[in-house]
């Protein structure tokens, strides 16, 4: 988990800005948590403590030959793809899938948050599904055969 430390100002409207140089080298380390430390006494014109931490990468992980090396949660076989699908597609909560999938809600949330890899993962559902189509058609069903005949 990549952790980067730094000082940062308080705005009158209470956002902190993240300098330059830190915003470069979080790129492509979406998403990241930023916990703000503060003294006893803010003054908002004093600099705060921030750490920011991609979170992301303790619950997401990659392995060839596991889940067809596809992102996948921590530990399970449960692949990003399936998360999203099952979110987006099928209406599910983050609560039903965890629950019913055996997973904490940062799993599942990390999941969808790692779903800003979009296109590979958009393209990844589509190859899918092209693949269950040429099956379906390449393998007539037994039941449709037994019906008509």
């Amino acid at each position: 988990m990549k952790t980067l430390e730094f000082q940062a100002q308080i705005a009158p409207d209470r956002t902190v800005k993240i300098p330059a140089e830190v915003a470069a080298q979080l790129h492509g380390e979406q998403p990241v948590r930023v916990m703000l430390r503060f003294p006893e006494s803010v003054d908002e014109k004093q600099p705060a403590d921030l750490t920011v931490e991609n979170v992301s990468m303790q619950h997401i992980e990659t392995t060839p030959g596991i889940a067809g090396g596809k992102p996948r949660i921590a530990g399970h076989r449960i692949t990003v793809q399936n998360i999203v699908i099952w979110y987006e597609r099928m209406g599910l909560s983050a609560d039903e899938i965890a629950t019913k999938y055996d997973l904490t809600l940062a799993e599942v949330y990390a999941a969808l948050a790692y779903y800003d890899h979009r296109a590979d993962i958009d393209h990844s559902i589509r190859a899918d599904d092209a693949f269950v189509t040429k099956l379906r058609d390449k393998t007539p069903s037994v039941l449709k055969d037994k019906q008509s005949g």
